[in-house]
């Protein structure tokens, strides 16, 4: 586990321009990528082969907006191969597919769906199991298009800008464009919104699933999947509005299941032990808050806060992108 304190050492003194707004963002600390592999070490992953961690980042944040964001925006290739062959890399359920069939379910049952970054396909199972109509999905591994279209998916091996190259003409366009955890990964993420809407049929709507910044958990714990390589940016709900502005597209924030104070140090806990290597049974986390008095007292005063400010949110959020025109 790597605490906060080696990190917040080191404060650049640099700035850059918002990728979102344009406004500045100043430079919040950097990421080693010897810092990178300890932390990701440490949580009971295989351990980052080299060439997996070659950046070393800074992290920005913008004074307008609150995007933050990496520099560089890059990933190593390496990098996904390594981190994806954990068996419960991809999950089989999200929480934000049941929040996306209740908002959508009768308006994608008559229209057409595209999910983009689809995997092995495992909410287009769920979305063809819910009776939605046409659904369809785009990624760029070539293994796992090829899962999709062994279930009977139509599923394309490319990004948005090879649909019209690929598919018929009259099949390019949807009602509902889709994507689960995707934005916070990519190194263009105004690139791929204007891509989605674009791809939209007239009244089309897309909707994207992120986590908020900061977690629950973050104050207690630097978690590396939070940040680059894996999450190249990290959003807020106006950093989203921004977006929205930035890409002619209204914005709906539809937050997951909220927790309670209690609930969220508890789930900070976890975290911790989790990242030590320690038991994660509540009776652990309990002795876990007996031992280190001072650690818990800190974080049970930033949750109260974060209550008292009206800062708290779910860890993850659906958001609803309508064009404004067309």
């Amino acid at each position: 586990m790597i605490p906060w304190k080696e990190i917040e050492l080191d404060r650049p003194e640099t700035s850059a321009p918002c990728l979102v707004c344009g406004q500045e963002a100043g430079a919040l600390f950097h990421l080693s990528r010897t810092l990178l592999r300890h932390a990701f070490s440490n949580r009971g992953q295989i351990p980052p082969p080299p060439e997996a961690l070659q950046e070393d980042y800074t992290m920005f944040r913008c004074g307008q907006c609150g995007l933050e964001f990496a520099d560089p925006m890059a990933v190593p290739a390496a990098f996904y191969p390594w981190i994806t062959a954990r068996e419960d890399y991809h999950p089989q359920h999200r929480e934000e597919w049941s929040l996306l069939f209740q908002i959508a379910g009768d308006f994608a049952t008559k229209g057409s769906t595209l999910e983009i970054g689809c995997g092995s396909g495992a909410f287009l199972d769920a979305a063809r199991a819910a009776g939605w109509g046409r659904v369809a999905g785009v990624d760029l591994a070539e293994t796992s298009v090829e899962t999709c279209r062994s279930k009977g998916h139509e599923a394309v091996a490319g990004d948005l800008k090879d649909l019209e190259m690929l598919c018929p003409r009259d099949q390019t366009r949807f009602d509902l464009v889709v994507g689960f955890h995707v934005l916070e990964h990519v190194p263009d993420p105004v690139g791929l919104t204007l891509d989605s809407l674009r791809v939209l049929a007239p009244g089309g709507r897309v909707f994207f699933s992120l986590p908020l910044s900061p977690n629950d958990h973050e104050h207690l714990i630097f978690d590396p999947k939070l940040y680059p390589p894996h999450h190249l940016t990290r959003w807020t709900g106006a950093a989203l509005e921004a977006l929205g502005r930035r890409c002619g597209a209204r914005v709906r924030l539809h937050p997951l299941r909220r927790r309670s104070w209690a609930r969220r140090l508890s789930h900070s806990l976890f975290c911790f032990q989790k990242a030590r290597g320690k038991s994660v049974s509540l009776a652990s986390r309990m002795a876990c808050a007996v031992t280190h008095p001072a650690m818990c007292l800190s974080e049970l005063r930033w949750q109260l806060g974060r209550e008292f400010r009206k800062e708290v949110h779910s860890d993850h959020a659906l958001v609803e992108l309508q064009p404004l025109r067309g």
